[in-house]
């Protein structure tokens, strides 16, 4: 219960960020970011080539941009995911993407389902919010000794505080500032 509250809280708040780089190979279309042990992508945040940020898509948006794709090649624009554990570019990623910059991934990960760990700094932030989540998750089994539906409401609106409080933090980077609106003002 544990894991699975764990898994849900870094992936319904993407807490625990991650970022990796590796360099665009000529003619290479499909790239798998390698990842801490124990994880996999819950989301990705954004993508980059050097420092222009890629535009995410589908991959039937890549072969509505260009007939030719896969076979197109140049500088990406445009990036998709497949199967959430790896990434394609549009177009594929030519000599001259090679020589220019590094791709530069920041994703959210979550623990998988078989993983006996998760990593310490998001645990010893978010602990109370993960068994929070476990005891509701328990708590509403039926028929069991420790059922308890009322309970469970509860430790599951913790859960749900725990993370909004964490998402926040994600948003932030998790320092200490609030997020500020600049206003734009319209014409009269």
């Amino acid at each position: 219960m544990l894991r699975q509250s764990a898994r849900q809280l870094c992936a319904d708040s993407s807490v625990y960020q991650y970022h990796v780089s590796f360099p665009f190979v000529d003619g290479t279309h499909s790239y798998s970011p390698t990842l801490p042990a124990g994880t996999e992508v819950a989301r990705y945040i954004s993508v980059s080539h050097g420092v222009r940020l890629l535009e995410p898509a589908t991959l039937a948006e890549f072969f509505s941009y260009d007939e030719e794709y896969p076979f197109l090649q140049g500088i990406p624009t445009h990036y998709a995911t497949e199967e959430f554990s790896s990434l394609k570019f549009y177009p594929v990623p030519d000599a001259d993407a090679e020589a220019e910059a590094s791709c530069i991934v920041f994703l959210a990960l979550c623990p998988t389902n078989t993983a006996t760990g998760l990593d310490q700094d998001v645990f010893s932030r978010y602990r109370e919010g993960i068994v929070d989540g476990a005891a509701a998750r328990l708590m509403a089994q039926p028929d069991k000794p420790w059922s308890n539906p009322q309970l469970s409401g509860y430790y599951a609106g913790r859960y749900r505080a725990a993370v909004k409080n964490a998402s926040g933090q994600a948003l932030r980077g998790r320092v200490g500032v609030e997020a500020r609106i600049k206003p734009v003002w319209f014409g009269v």
